[in-house]
Formats: C-alpha cells, sequence, structure tokens
C-alpha cells in the first residue's frame, strides 16, 4: 500500500506543468446538444444525443479498411 501511495505521488510529481493549461481556443470543438446526455452505457442508451457522446468516447471492437484489396476486417 505504502508503495502505491508513493507511485501516485512520484506521479503526480512528474507531470508536466503546463498540463493544468487552457487549450487553443481554435483547436478546440465546442458543440451543444437541446438536451442532456442520459447516460455513458452503451447497452442501455435509447437516446440519439448519448449515443453520439459514446461514439465519439468508446472505439469500435473492429473496424474495416476500406482500402485494402481484398476488404480486411
Amino acid at each position: 500500500m505504502k508503495f502505491l501511495i508513493s507511485f501516485l505521488l512520484l506521479l503526480s510529481l512528474a507531470t508536466p506543468p503546463d498540463a493544468s493549461a487552457d487549450p487553443d481556443p481554435r483547436k478546440v470543438l465546442r458543440y451543444t446538444f437541446p438536451v442532456a446526455e442520459t447516460g455513458f452505457d452503451p447497452a442501455q442508451v435509447t437516446d440519439l444525443y448519448s449515443n453520439y457522446i459514446i461514439a465519439a468516447i468508446f472505439d469500435p471492437p473492429l473496424t474495416y479498411d476500406y482500402l485494402a484489396k481484398p476488404l480486411k476486417l
């Protein structure tokens, strides 16, 4: 337990000082939805806006390589 605490303390000291700085506003996209999200569980979300957020957060387990010939999964 002491090792974990000391490791976390060391890790917090090793982060760069400007990590908490505000990002460049020209590189941040802010988009508002008309309603708030209802959750982040992909199995239980039923509304459209929460599905948009989930798609941006989670990676799909499989993707297609569309430029490969023959098509690869």
